[in-house]
């Protein structure tokens, strides 16, 4: 499950993104990728919880990080990045803390069109990370579609699809991005459209 960020006018929307291409499959697990949605009703306690973890500690990064989304949705852009760079402060370089912040932030920077940004911190992440992350194949996919680099989001997709055969057809296409922030969801059904209509579905798809 993706953040839920504020819709925001990219401000990088097309951009040349240096191209760095799948290798393999991309299955393994990483706690790191993580982001806590607050229930029906519930948001006020969550934000409440999570200023209260931050008084108590003010670095507890993972608490930052998801502060910086209530300022996210809320429009307050210099505050979420004042949060999203404490948190990195306080993340002890190399630990899961570091790439949940860095997972996160990046995050921030796609939906906020800042996708040079995003790739730098995914990269990040999944350096520090070791293996072939879950969640790399589907946000490099989403990452380079939105900014415009075709081929190099397809073979994205093709990674995705390989990884998790969901990706490949209309219901797992629709469970998958149940969640997401509708632009979000959006760039991703018009990948998952051209995906369809070339060569690679009769041969990733199963």
């Amino acid at each position: 499950m993706l953040p839920l960020l504020l819709a925001v006018s990219p401000a990088f929307a097309w951009g040349n993104l240096p191209e760095f291409l799948p290798q393999g499959r991309y299955i393994d697990e990483d706690a790191a990728a993580s982001h806590m949605k607050a229930p029906p009703g519930g948001r006020a306690q969550m934000r409440q919880a999570i200023n209260a973890a931050i008084q108590k500690n003010p670095r507890n990064a993972t608490a930052l990080a998801h502060r910086a989304y209530f300022f996210l949705e809320s429009g307050d852009l210099a505050r979420a990045k004042r949060d999203f760079d404490a948190a990195m402060a306080a993340a002890e370089p190399g630990s899961g803390f570091e790439r949940n912040v860095l997972w996160s932030r990046g995050w921030a920077e796609y939906d906020l069109g800042d996708y040079a940004a995003a790739l730098a911190d995914w990269q990040r992440t999944v350096a520090l990370h070791g293996g072939k992350p879950f969640w790399a194949a589907y946000s490099f996919a989403l990452l380079y579609w939105t900014a415009g680099q075709q081929d190099t989001a397809l073979a994205w997709y093709d990674a995705a699809v390989l990884s998790n055969p969901q990706w490949g057809n209309e219901n797992g296409f629709i469970a998958r991005t149940k969640y997401w922030a509708p632009p979000q969801r959006g760039q991703m059904r018009a990948l998952f459209d051209a995906w369809k209509g070339t060569s690679r579905k009769g041969s990733q798809a199963s």
